[in-house]
């Protein structure tokens, strides 16, 4: 035994002093290194602790021993008694917690992994992250690859791209794009003449082409003509003549010796290059044609120009309000670098600011530049080229890609990337800046492009910044200037209702005057439609007090739905669900969306797939909660597909034309909900119903297929924000805020008694984390952090039962042991990975407290942190909580 307790003391030395090393040399190693020298020293430790209680022998008894031997000196080594038990236990823990502290909080060399995993916020153990470095190196493979912070921060610098191609190049290319007949090979350039001789494939004859890059002059014209005919025996009919000028907007003929000369300039050709005929009618109908949302309004009835602020970067000020549409047609007479990102927050116009100016340009007579509106909805710009980019867009109107980029590259072109907060794949910050550095990738020199979205799609203002190249004005270098839409005016307020009833316009314009919460719900363009929408069909005037985002939406949502079932209630016919079948599935639907976070868009293979699992997992009491007044059916679903030849088929249809789905023309054979703003209500709806009721089966078999999770509402802050007004109005005023706060923490909790105890522990430990760490300074926070209640009253019961107990005794010391071991699982058990979940869990319940305006003190005294005197004064108010994929950043503040 005394053999067995000096290895492992070699061995825990040889690995703290490794440990100690990595450590010193931080900036030079990852914290994987870390995790494993640390690993085999938590190892080695517990082995020898438990060595020790095993032998009676103590760490420094061999210290004593040696000192003995070294200086010849005979000092008594003494039995071990429940003191020295008490330090090595002490010893253990302190030097556990500083591991583990250094580990937590490792401020040395990140690998590209760590970084990945702290977006997610899913950080792994020190267990995991030391076995699988002990994996790599027992397999020789090459260290993590580095994270470099400054490389990431700096790469999304605006840099000009040019057009390397010289005009000879560009003047084949022009040609070749303005007809499909036309063909010039590589070796087809004649350099001695400088000409270029292809063919025209449809008549099979020969096509000469002459770049200039002045105006040509008569001898020149002769010396081509003479030098084409010695090229082969050609008449005037089977060959032809083009003389391209650089720059130039003629386009004639002229005659020499009978063979007819084409002189044609750059200009020309561009102005000619592409048909933009069928884009023009699909803008002319979003405009003119189509229905808004349950309406027979069209667009130009009620929009009305937005008015935005200008970021100042130097003064950090807003300068003064001007018209978006003003603003961008002087922003297109400039010719600089300069790029715009126009920012709003969900509802506030961006999409129908852009389409109108889209469609404003394209009225004019001859314009200066054509839009193109390119929506981002479900693309992954990270995985293509520029061209593969603009091709995906004008595969739907059966445009050139290549002659548009031709008619960019030659400032022909405003390019609208519309949406970037709807892109697929957007999981971390490295992600979403690939997606950015192929949209900039289109910033040529005479490059005119906006870019539309919400801003809190990025983790913070930095990475704002980087992403979308906000900066100041530098020579000869594009930047991105940063505009934010305001919130509807009166003025706008009373405009955009023009077209509606004179009673329902000044209803509304005067409880705007009166009301503030009404006036910044409406401020909304598009809450300000449905609202001025259901204002009489919904008696909202008699509902002031009861109006805000999530009920306006639900009202809106809910009468799409009866309005449908009304629709179907005259026919007899199968395929129609009834209103609630029809909540259901949409519901579901953004519940998929928002786990497996799509951008607002699902497609025709995901959706039917969908469908046939809900199918068979819709509750019968969905069927039969619809009304019988409406005549709607209520016999379950599952027993009408049965009775049905193509019922499952006839469900799908339903979906995807009756409900509140529709086509997404940006992605041939997607769906989309008409706003993103539906989706995240929906999904927040679901969410409220689980928190409530956790017996609902509505939303136990929408979690149940989606594979859903409480915490997954956290990563759409808006869907936080409709949750927190959904449960407001749930819960009653009257309720006391310690029920009302501790029933909304239970829904977070296990139905298990004993996994719920634990989970009480942790959040406690959170809580107890978070307060110190905004209280006290570094210092002081980690020495309290140490000493947190749960991890001293372990201490105490351990010391407890050590004193109890003789560890004398064989069973005495293995009792001893069983407890240390219980102890130290259970600490470890509560700061595993599989229970990281319930801080994202705190922070929800904290926002949602919040929202409910639930004090802080009622916060502490359900998190049990009140019976601490240092912390339970302390702040818990969440301010802002920005989720990106899975990242989460909270502040905390008064």
């Amino acid at each position: 035994m005394k053999i067995l307790f000096v290895i492992l003391l070699l061995l825990l030395i040889a690995a703290i002093t490794y440990g100690v090393y990595i450590y010193l040399k931080r900036q030079q190693y990852t914290r994987e290194r870390f995790a494993f020298a640390a690993l085999a020293s938590i190892t080695s430790m517990s082995m020898l602790v438990l060595t020790s209680m095993k032998s009676n022998l103590m760490p420094w008894h061999i210290g004593l021993q040696l000192f003995n031997y070294v200086t010849s000196s005979e000092i008594k080594v003494r039995e071990a008694d429940w003191t020295d038990y008490s330090l090595l236990v002490l010893v253990y823990i302190v030097a556990v917690q500083a591991i583990l502290s250094i580990f937590k909080s490792w401020d040395g060399l990140k690998s590209y992994e760590q970084y990945q995993r702290e977006q997610r916020n899913m950080p792994t153990g020190i267990i995991n992250e030391g076995v699988s470095e002990l994996r790599r190196i027992s397999k020789g493979l090459p260290p993590p690859v580095q994270f470099s912070e400054i490389k990431t921060r700096n790469v999304m610098e605006l840099e000009p791209i040019t057009d390397s191609l010289a005009w000879k190049d560009q003047a084949r290319e022009l040609i070749r794009l303005s007809s499909t007949s036309y063909m010039f090979s590589p070796s087809g350039w004649h350099d001695s003449v400088g000409y270029w001789i292809g063919k025209n494939v449809d008549g099979h004859s020969p096509v000469f082409l002459y770049p200039v890059h002045e105006s040509v002059t008569e001898k020149e014209i002769k010396e081509f003509v003479e030098y084409t005919v010695k090229q082969g025996d050609y008449d005037e009919t089977n060959v032809e003549h083009i003389i391209a000028i650089l720059g130039g907007n003629t386009d004639k003929l002229v005659k020499h010796k009978g063979y007819t000369v084409r002189i044609v300039g750059e200009e020309a050709l561009l102005s000619n290059l592409v048909d933009f005929t069928d884009y023009k009618n699909h803008i002319n109908n979003r405009v003119l044609k189509d229905n808004l949302p349950d309406s027979d309004f069209k667009l130009n009835d009620v929009y009305v120009p937005a008015q935005i602020t200008v970021t100042n970067i130097k003064a950090k000020e807003d300068v003064v309000p001007v018209n978006v549409e003003d603003y961008l047609k002087e922003w297109l007479g400039i010719t600089n670098g300069k790029q715009i990102a126009l920012l709003g927050e969900y509802g506030q116009g961006k999409s129908t600011a852009t389409l109108m100016f889209t469609y404003r340009l394209l009225k004019e007579s001859n314009p200066t530049r054509i839009p193109l509106l390119i929506e981002l909805r479900g693309t992954s710009p990270r995985n293509l080229t520029p061209l593969q980019l603009i091709g995906a867009w004008a595969a739907q109107y059966n445009l050139n890609p290549q002659a548009l980029m031709k008619l960019h590259i030659a400032g022909k072109l405003l390019l609208i990337f519309e949406g970037f907060d709807e892109m697929a794949l957007i999981g971390d910050s490295e992600m979403r800046l690939k997606h950015f550095r192929t949209i900039w990738g289109f910033c040529y020199p005479k490059a005119k492009i906006v870019i539309t979205g919400r801003p809190n799609f990025f983790l913070d203002e930095e990475e704002m910044k980087n992403a979308l190249g906000i900066g100041k004005a530098l020579a000869n270098k594009p930047y991105c200037e940063a505009v934010r839409l305001l919130p509807f005016t009166l003025n706008e307020i009373e405009k955009s209702l023009r077209q509606h009833k004179g009673h329902v316009r000044d209803q509304i314009c005067n409880l705007v005057k009166q009301n503030m919460r009404f006036n910044e719900l409406v401020s909304r363009p598009s809450l300000l439609h449905i609202v001025s929408t259901l204002w009489e069909s919904e008696g909202l005037f008699e509902k002031v007090e009861q109006l805000n985002s999530a009920f306006v939406m639900d009202l809106f949502i809910r009468h799409s739905y009866r309005r449908q079932g009304l629709k179907e209630a005259d026919t007899n016919q199968f395929m129609a669900l009834n209103t609630s079948e029809r909540e259901f599935f949409m519901s579901a639907i953004a519940s998929y969306m928002a786990v497996h976070n799509l951008p607002n868009q699902i497609l025709s293979d995901q959706l039917n797939q969908l469908i046939e699992e809900l199918v068979f997992i819709i509750p019968d009491c969905i069927s039969t909660s619809a009304t019988t007044i409406t005549g709607e059916v209520r016999i379950p679903l599952k027993q009408r597909i049965k009775d049905a030849e193509y019922g499952i088929e006839h469900v799908k249809t339903d979906v995807r034309a009756c409900g509140i789905l529709v086509d997404d023309p940006s992605t041939p054979g997607a769906f989309k909900f008409g706003h993103k703003s539906f989706m995240e209500y929906l999904f927040a709806s679901v969410v409220a119903d689980k928190i409530i009721n956790r017996e609902s089966e509505k939303a136990n078999a929408i979690f149940k297929v989606t594979a859903a999770i409480l915490e997954d509402v956290i990563t759409l802050p808006v869907s936080v924000e409709f949750l927190g007004e959904i449960l407001g109005d749930k819960f009653s005023v009257g309720n006391n805020k310690d029920i009302i706060a501790g029933k909304l923490l239970r829904a977070f909790l296990s139905d298990n008694r004993m996994v719920r105890f634990l989970q009480r522990a942790l959040l406690f430990e959170e809580a107890y984390r978070y307060a110190v760490k905004q209280k006290f300074s570094w210092f002081t926070s980690r020495l309290l952090d140490g000493l947190s209640p749960s991890k001293f009253t372990f201490f105490v019961s351990w010391l407890i039962l050590a004193t109890a107990m003789s560890p004398k005794s064989l069973k005495g010391v293995i009792l001893t042991a069983l407890v240390n071991a219980a102890i130290i699982i259970a600490y470890v058990f509560l700061k595993s990975p599989s229970f990281t979940t319930m801080q994202a869990r705190m922070v929800l319940w904290l926002r949602l407290c919040t929202a409910l305006n639930i004090t802080c003190d009622v916060k502490h005294k359900v998190l049990l942190t009140w019976y601490v005197p240092w912390v339970k004064r302390t702040s818990l108010i969440i301010n802002e909580s920005k989720i990106v994929g899975l990242g989460l950043s909270v502040e905390t503040g008064t």
